[in-house]
């Protein structure tokens, strides 16, 4: 059995533009993320008039983190500072959500480059 996978804002928003290879490459795998991603996806609709109702029919898992983990991100986000200025928050956090859930984190961000259990896609 293959490890879970946990969804970037940046590739849930690829799915939603019905980008053929990211779909095919995942359509099988839950859609697992955080709040805060979630809500990434969500207003990125909004400012760009994204279709709201497939959006909506996403059948999302959504992870939980806890002030411990926000605090490992912050550390994290913090250490990244060199590799790329504006590594965010979300980012960290989910990254960090991903490592303690065994999990893999799917993403399209370059900063993750190289490091463990990171799927980029491009």
């Amino acid at each position: 059995m293959s490890k879970l996978q946990v969804f970037d804002s940046s590739v849930i928003i690829e799915m939603l533009a019905n980008n053929a290879d990211v779909i095919t490459a995942y359509k099988d795998h839950p859609l697992i993320t955080i709040d805060l991603a979630y809500g990434e996806v969500y207003y990125y609709c909004l400012r760009t008039s994204l279709d709201i109702p497939t959006f909506d029919s996403f059948k999302f898992e959504i992870l939980d983190h806890n002030l411990l983990r926000i605090k490992e991100a912050m550390e994290l986000r913090y250490m990244m500072r060199k590799r790329k200025k504006d590594f965010s928050f979300v980012d960290a956090l989910l990254y960090i959500v991903a490592k303690h859930n065994n999990a893999i984190l799917v993403t399209k961000d370059l900063a993750f480059k190289g490091m463990p259990n990171v799927d980029l896609v491009s």
